[in-house]
């Protein structure tokens, strides 16, 4: 297999991840504001700045925008051009990848991506801002599964189909560490974390995973932190765990 060949395949793969993940990240934090009674703009920055630190792109959005609201951020992670690692920009770096190895995946493959590509193309930012995000978050989720699902069934399973892996499983654990880690700055009026507003973001957390149904599973009782921190790092069982993702990863590599 060509050098080029295999770090197409990875990076296609690591950045439909990164959109998928991306959008899980924006959907915890728009669902934990909602919990809020009193998201300000100020309180509502002091919830997105530190994903913002996390992912090294407040630099960037300081840089492009003077507003600093829920409805900015958000805008920049999903559609912004100018930020190498919104929605809109991951997918197209994945399409254009995609485009340079066209003859070594399978048209049921690049069919998935330029779909996706061109339902992001065509939508409108300020008519999505105005009818919510959902449908979007949920198309992109979507998607991003089928993608996964059409290279585990259509792809060859040789080299190259472990670099599509290595670039999921490695994105993946990156992120699912982000989203657990945005609850770290979440506030609550609650030293134990056990009052109502942090049992809701904690479930906010678990569903931008699409955890929470996994997680009831496991944990018959109610979601604490401890459960919820210890399902998401240490599972052996659940796909979108920090374990299971770099036990997936080492088997790849």
């Amino acid at each position: 297999m060509l050098c080029r060949v295999a770090e197409s395949l990875f990076w296609m793969s690591r950045y439909i991840e990164r959109a998928d993940n991306t959008v899980r990240l924006v959907d915890v934090t728009l669902q934990t504001l909602l919990e809020s009674d009193t998201a300000t703009d100020d309180i509502s920055f002091k919830h997105w700045s530190p994903i913002l630190y996390s992912l090294g792109d407040m630099p960037v959005f300081e840089k492009l925008n003077k507003n600093h609201n829920s409805e900015a951020v958000t805008d920049f992670l999903i559609f912004n051009q100018d930020n190498q690692g919104s929605v809109y920009s991951s997918v197209a770096y994945a399409r254009e990848n995609a485009r340079m190895i066209r003859d070594q995946i399978t048209s049921e493959l690049w069919e998935v991506i330029n779909r996706l590509h061109l339902f992001l193309k065509k939508r409108n930012a300020s008519r999505i801002r105005q009818d919510g995000y959902q449908e979007l978050f949920q198309y992109v989720k979507e998607m991003s599964q089928l993608f996964q699902g059409v290279a585990d069934s259509t792809f060859i399973h040789r080299e190259g189909f472990e670099f599509i892996a290595m670039g999921k499983f490695l994105e993946r654990a990156d992120k699912t560490g982000r989203i657990l880690d945005s609850k770290h700055y979440m506030e609550s009026d609650s030293a134990s974390g056990q009052d109502a507003l942090a049992i809701a973001q904690w479930t906010a957390l678990l569903s931008g995973c699409s955890a929470l149904e996994a997680y009831h599973h496991v944990y018959v009782t109610d979601v604490t932190p401890e459960n919820t921190a210890d399902f998401l790092l240490l599972s052996r069982d659940f796909p979108r765990s920090v374990l299971f993702c770099l036990v997936r990863l080492q088997a790849a590599m």
